[in-house]
Parts: structure tokens; sequence; C-alpha cells
């Protein structure tokens, strides 16, 4: 599938970016994002100079320390939708909605029940009238 030889000619570590060039042929044919091990940084960087000339594909380098030398390639085919290869899309995520009003608001600003007597309040409240 990729011009496997003019890829490996004149390379520095051939075994190396064999097994690059197989994972990258992979993730073409199976359209599914492709992580290498952790590779060294002479050979991540031959490899996403002569892989990332390809116009099928896209090589991204990530994975390690900041500062180390090792990193990971991530090959992908390449899409026309701009997003950046070997992340999943975002799914949205399902928030619980709110109520209209404030919660602890409203059950803090209820006074208290006034105590219920065994007597009705009526007959009281009719004779103090009269």
């Amino acid at each position: 599938m990729l011009p496997r030889q003019s890829l490996l000619d004149g390379s520095r570590a051939p075994t190396d970016l064999g097994a690059l060039i197989d994972q990258a042929e992979e993730a073409l044919r199976t359209w599914q994002p492709r992580w290498s091990p952790f590779v060294a940084a002479a050979v991540a960087e031959e490899a996403e100079e002569r892989l990332g000339q390809l116009t099928e594909l896209t090589v991204t380098a990530r994975g390690g320390w900041p500062q180390a030398e090792r990193s990971r390639l991530c090959f992908s085919r390449r899409t026309g939708e701009g997003r950046r290869p070997g992340r999943p899309r975002a799914k949205p995520r399902h928030r619980p909605r709110s109520p209209p009003w404030n919660w602890p608001a409203i059950f803090c600003s209820i006074p208290p029940m006034p105590a219920i007597s065994a007597t009705p309040c009526w007959p009281r409240a009719l004779s103090q009238a009269t």
C-alpha cells in the first residue's frame, strides 16, 4: 500500500522505520488511529519527516515527559474534518437541568408551622369577636 522501499532508502534505522510503516499501513487499512510504542527521538523525527509527506496519512508525535527524548507516534488517515488525529470526538455531556429557582433559599425562607392544638381555632375567634 505505501511505497515501502522508497521510504526506507537511506534510512538511519530501517528496522525501526519498517515497524512504523507497518503501523501506518494498518491505520490506513482500518481507518483507526494507531499508536506506536515509545521510539527514540531520531527515529520519531525521521518517521515524521518521511511519512508526513504522504497525502493520506497524518503523523503526530505525543507522549512522554516534555523534556524526554522518546515519544509515541500516532498514525491516522487524513480526513477533511480538521480534528486532531488520534482523539475521539467529545461526546456531549448530559447536564441535569437546575430548577428555575434556588432550592435552599425557598426551604430556608419558609416559616415553621405553628403547633397544632387539639381544639379548633374558630370557636375562640368567634367568642373573642362577640
